[in-house]
């Protein structure tokens, strides 16, 4: 990590399971937009909070954006409650930690990395990242999904670390008055 810059860590938490979906944590510098690391892998949600953690220390106390659906509320638990990191989101300052991800907000993020990335904000370094944007689409009844037989954990992470760089967590006057907060 670069001295005196920040980064953000976006959380996707898998399954847990030898055939299941799979966990991954990007890690986006903020000044510079570039994706700087990636995780991604079968981990349990104790696995996956431990490591998150550590990686969030290293990348100089990084701001984490947990996804808290599915088995990352248990992911949020253990990042509050046994870890004590607070430098979490929460869309309400008195709201336990994790994004609450909607199929609306999927479809924000996605078009702000979409953006992002045509206009060279957002910089993606690893091949599979790259691979999993190529096989991201609308799938059935409008739902952005990875096609069959593919995965999309990277992309959802990197969507949730990037949301904060393009001012979309945090430091957004709309998104406060609509109910969006962070704990910084």
């Amino acid at each position: 990590p670069e001295r005196g810059h920040s980064y953000t860590i976006g959380v996707d938490t898998g399954e847990g399971k030898k055939d299941g979906d799979l966990t991954c944590c990007q890690v986006i510098n903020n000044f510079t937009g570039e994706q700087v690391a990636m995780i991604r892998g079968t981990y349990r949600p104790d696995e996956v909070s431990e490591m998150v953690v550590t990686l969030a220390r290293f990348y100089n106390r990084a701001f984490i954006i947990p996804e808290k659906n599915g088995l990352g509320a248990a992911v949020c638990q253990q990042l509050e409650f046994v870890y004590h990191y607070d430098n979490c989101f929460r869309h309400e300052p008195d709201r336990p930690i994790g994004y609450n991800m909607t199929r609306d907000r999927k479809m924000e993020l996605f078009g702000k990395v979409a953006k992002a990335l045509e206009s060279y904000n957002l910089r993606v370094n690893d091949r599979v990242t790259v691979k999993e944007m190529l096989t991201f689409r609308v799938g059935k009844g409008g739902r952005l999904e990875a096609q069959e037989g593919k995965h999309d954990d990277c992309v959802m992470a990197l969507m949730l670390a990037y949301d904060r760089r393009a001012g979309g967590i945090i430091g957004n006057s709309q998104r406060k008055k609509a109910g969006y907060y962070a704990v910084v």
